[in-house]
C-alpha cells in the first residue's frame, strides 16, 4: 500500500472515530441532562397539618391564631427534587373581608421588617425586593433580621387589595443562584395558583 491510500485510510478511521465519540456524547449526555436537571420528585401537600409542622421549626412565619379572623386560609407545600437540587417552598394565603384585611395589612407592616433596597449578593449580582404578581404586591422581608440568604433562603409577604388577601412565603433552595423572574419562581416552585 502507498503512502497516500494509507493517509487516506488513517483520515477515514480518524474521521469515523469522531463520528462514533460525537454519538456517544449525544447518547449519553441525553440521559445525563434528564437525571441533573429534570425532576426527579415533585410533590404539593396542603392542609393546615403541613403547616403546623412547620411552626414547629419555624419563627417567621405567622401562627394562625395571630392572623386575624379570616374568611378563609390555604396553605401549600411544594418541593421539587433533582439528582443536584432540592427547593421547597411553603406559600399561606389568608382571605379577609375588607375591615379585617385592613386590619392585618396594617399589623404585617408594623411586624416586620422589609428590605428596602435591591440586594446584591457576593457575585455582584443585583435582586429586586418588591415585585407584583396576579394583583398581589410582595415585599422581601429582612435577610439580615431572618436569616436570609438571597437567593437560597428568604421570606416575602404579599397583599392584593383588590382580593383582601395576604400571602406569606418561605422559600429554600440552596444550589439556586439567580432568579430570572419573580414570578417564574413563583408559579414553578412555590405553587402560585
Amino acid at each position: 500500500m502507498t503512502a497516500k491510500p494509507k493517509r487516506r485510510l488513517r483520515i477515514s478511521l480518524l474521521i469515523a472515530g469522531i463520528c462514533v465519540l460525537m454519538t456517544l456524547i449525544i447518547v449519553l449526555a441525553f440521559p445525563l441532562h434528564l437525571l441533573i436537571y429534570c425532576s426527579l420528585n415533585t410533590y404539593t401537600k396542603t392542609g393546615i397539618k403541613h403547616y403546623e409542622r412547620l411552626l414547629e421549626t419555624n419563627d417567621v412565619m405567622p401562627r394562625l391564631d395571630a392572623i386575624g379572623d379570616t374568611l378563609d386560609v390555604d396553605f401549600k407545600l411544594t418541593q421539587h427534587a433533582t439528582l443536584l437540587y432540592v427547593s421547597t417552598a411553603y406559600l399561606l394565603i389568608a382571605s379577609y373581608d375588607e375591615k379585617e384585611y385592613n386590619t392585618q395589612k396594617q399589623a404585617v407592616l408594623q411586624k416586620y421588617v422589609f428590605e428596602e433596597e435591591p440586594i446584591t449578593d457576593s457575585f455582584g449580582k443585583t435582586f429586586t425586593v418588591r415585585f407584583a404578581v396576579d394583583g398581589f404586591d410582595f415585599g422581601v422581608l429582612s435577610m439580615e433580621e431572618y436569616d436570609g440568604w438571597m437567593p437560597k433562603r428568604f421570606y416575602c409577604i404579599g397583599t392584593s387589595d383588590r382580593e383582601h388577601k395576604i400571602a406569606y412565603l418561605h422559600f429554600l433552595d440552596l444550589d439556586l443562584d439567580q432568579i430570572p423572574s419573580w414570578e417564574d419562581i413563583l408559579r414553578r416552585d412555590c405553587g402560585w395558583k
